[in-house]
């Protein structure tokens, strides 16, 4: 079986936790083909001129939107991010959105909080990033890039 889910917790791989720029590095090619669902974002950012701002509880990001996301050094402190194949329809409950805090789902391998994406980013406090995937190829050119990252069956 291949592993599909994965995380760093602390380390000296990123400047900060979760630098999605060095983050998506080894699928940096295949993330075009997404649209990016974003919520229970908190961050640090080096610009107010980003896609995103605290007045939303989520956002829907085209590839253009979340490249240019990328073109800024942001330290997301907090948040699910999803990256969904860009020609199917996101089916969410705006009561029950994706969240990391307290959600124990999180750290449970295989479990996507919201069915038919293909990779979440899970931000936790800065200290941790987790990394899901339902795409094995994916999955497995992310973690030869980042063999740093465990998986997330075996994390303690």
């Amino acid at each position: 079986m291949i592993e599909m889910d994965w995380i760093l917790y602390g380390g000296q791989t990123f400047s900060f936790h979760t630098d999605l720029q060095k983050v998506l590095t080894p699928i940096r090619k295949d993330i075009g083909e997404f649209k990016w669902f974003l919520s229970d974002i908190d961050y640090m950012a080096d610009s107010s001129n980003i896609s995103i701002n605290r007045d939303q509880d989520y956002f829907i990001l085209n590839e253009t939107e979340f490249e240019d996301l990328l073109s800024h050094d942001i330290q997301f402190i907090w948040g699910s991010i999803l990256g969904f194949p860009r020609g199917i329809e996101i089916y969410f409950n705006s009561e029950t959105l994706p969240y990391v805090e307290g959600n124990e789902n999180v750290w449970k391998p295989g479990n996507i909080q919201i069915p038919g994406a293909t990779i979440e980013i899970d931000c936790f406090d800065s200290s941790a990033t987790i990394m899901k995937f339902s795409n094995e190829n994916l999955s497995k050119k992310f973690h030869e890039f980042y063999p740093e990252f465990v998986a997330l069956n075996k994390f303690k």
